[in-house]
């Protein structure tokens, strides 16, 4: 996973989930 993007990536990837 990565570290730097774990905000905003996390929140879009749940988003599509």
């Amino acid at each position: 996973m990565h570290s730097r993007v774990d905000g905003a990536g996390s929140r879009r990837f749940l988003s599509i989930v």
